[in-house]
């Protein structure tokens, strides 16, 4: 009796950890990974619709920041009564957010969009034209690129080898279209240094058949 009895204990113990396990698994994020190894977040259904707009901070201070989420980066602090002007509302799955895009001088004399909280702000006067309405969902894939990688180059002539197999990219982000691949060992001639907000990025312009694309360089060395 004694034996069926640690036994049933041994089976609900082995039984309770499982269900906790595939709990575990089932509240795990989504990570989705690029061909090349690098991670890349989960931007699916997320959009700008453009507006013209005024935007007058009444908080303390408002923070604009490199996404439309209070957990990425701030780009800029504004004071109580600053006028932004509003060029976008963030959508998603087609419904806008609290998120709105506006455009921040950088130091290298560029400029990147950010995104600021209707929390911190009344607005003035939003339209939105007919010609962006009808363009906005075929707008909506391009917007997301650019937006999400403002970056200078910064000419260079060099010769790099190729330490692991790595997609040649259209832009220097892994959301970029894939131009081809370059095998390990090959060598490939770097034309640019990319910098993002005034900053040394990973990623270098190459010179791939004739044309420009750009590469990770924690795939050369």
């Amino acid at each position: 009796m004694r034996k069926n009895s640690l036994m049933k204990r041994v089976a609900v113990a082995t039984m309770a950890a499982a269900i906790a396990i595939t709990g575990l698994v089932g509240f795990a994020s989504r990570n989705v990974y690029a061909n090349d190894g690098s991670y890349n977040e989960v931007t699916q259904d997320i959009s700008v619709r453009d507006i013209t707009a005024t935007g007058v901070v009444t908080s303390e201070y408002a923070n604009i920041r490199d996404g439309a989420s209070t957990t990425s980066p701030i780009l800029k602090k504004v004071v109580k009564g600053t006028r932004l002007d509003l060029t976008g509302r963030v959508q998603k799955s087609g419904q806008d957010t609290k998120w709105f895009r506006v455009y921040v001088d950088l130091e290298d004399g560029g400029q990147s969009a950010g995104y600021i909280s209707n929390l911190t702000f009344d607005m003035e006067g939003e339209t939105t034209s007919a010609a962006t309405m009808e363009n906005a969902e075929n707008k909506a894939a391009d917007t997301r690129k650019t937006e999400t990688c403002v970056f200078t180059v910064e000419k260079a002539n060099k010769t790099m080898k190729v330490a692991q197999d790595v997609w040649v990219r259209k832009g220097p982000k892994t959301t970029y279209d894939t131009m081809g691949s370059l095998k390990e060992g090959k060598t490939v001639q770097v034309t640019g240094q990319v910098f993002k907000h005034g900053k040394k990025a990973c990623w270098v312009q190459v010179n791939f058949n004739g044309k420009t694309g750009y590469v990770c360089t924690d795939y050369l060395k």
